[in-house]
């Protein structure tokens, strides 16, 4: 009952809306800011711009747990337990860098593919 309140939900949002909070152009542009200052060089923007970019990631990973552990979604990768939270930000980029065409979707799609793709589970 709760799964069919929730999806019922969710259609209704989705017909209401369809922009995303980010999308990934804005996400990218977030990341780049992780690319442009090296250790020793870092400023208020990096800190900023680079947080965001790491903080959206580990958010859209979490939920994304969650959403698995309450049975709301099937599981669709496995992160291996040496991956950290860097190494889950760069293969996002990566993905993004690969599928540009996938930018103007929702970020969290995209954290949501990049991570199914790189972490399959076996």
């Amino acid at each position: 009952m709760k799964r069919m309140l929730l999806a019922v939900v969710l259609l209704g949002l989705s017909s209401v809306s369809f922009a995303a909070f980010m999308n990934g152009h804005q996400l990218q542009s977030h990341m780049s800011a992780c690319d442009k200052y090296h250790a020793g060089n870092e400023t208020g923007d990096y800190y900023r711009e680079c947080g965001i970019a790491k903080s959206y990631v580990g958010a859209g990973f979490d939920t994304s747990q969650f959403l698995v552990e309450r049975w709301l979604i099937e599981r669709r990768f496995c992160k291996p337990d040496d991956v950290d939270r860097n190494q889950l930000v760069d293969t996002v980029k990566k993905y993004m860098l690969d599928h540009p065409e996938q930018l103007k979707f929702s970020a969290a799609g995209i954290i949501y593919d990049a991570l199914t793709q790189a972490y399959p589970c076996e």
